[in-house]
């Protein structure tokens, strides 16, 4: 028998021998439907952490606005907040139920500002949270942001710029 003849009667048999050894065997019974496993009590509880929001909001009319603030993405929960904002463009937000689920404790929130006459505009700014978990003093993030209105007046000032 040549090299590749030989090696390919072997892979045959290989192939059948299991087989034929299985056709011999009994049946087996069907095993029993196993319980779904339990779940796994939790090793330590969820660390709750509070956030303090400093905003200050560039450009505002007189009538202010309206900022919504929510979680920019899965792994770390809150509960939304809304609050108005007056012409003076200054806020502070105090988030009490901030969860994160990431190992390094990265949150991450969608700051929307919404104005009477224009589109929201949604600007989004992240925080490592502390690894104290004793601490209660609430981590400050200090938020400074542009209006809708002011980003509007100062694209109308610019003259178009052309291409030569």
């Amino acid at each position: 028998m040549s090299g590749w003849s030989w090696m390919a009667a072997l892979t045959l048999a290989a192939g059948i021998l299991p087989i034929a050894a299985r056709a011999d065997d009994p049946p087996e019974t069907p095993a029993p439907p196993r319980a779904a496993p339990s779940p796994a009590a939790p090793s330590a509880p969820a660390t709750i952490y509070k956030v303090k929001l400093a905003l200050s909001v560039a450009g505002l009319t007189a009538r202010g606005c309206d900022v919504e603030v929510k979680p920019a993405h899965p792994g770390c929960t809150f509960k939304p907040v809304v609050e108005h904002v007056g012409s003076d463009g200054l806020a502070t937000l105090l988030l009490q139920d901030v969860r994160t689920v990431s190992a390094d404790r990265d949150c991450s929130f969608a700051i929307t500002i919404r104005e009477e006459g224009l589109p929201p505009r949604t600007t989004y700014r992240g925080l490592q949270l502390s690894n104290r978990r004793t601490s209660t003093a609430p981590q400050v993030l200090n938020c400074i942001l542009s209006s809708p209105s002011r980003l509007a007046r100062m694209n109308a000032a610019e003259p178009e710029t052309r291409k030569r």
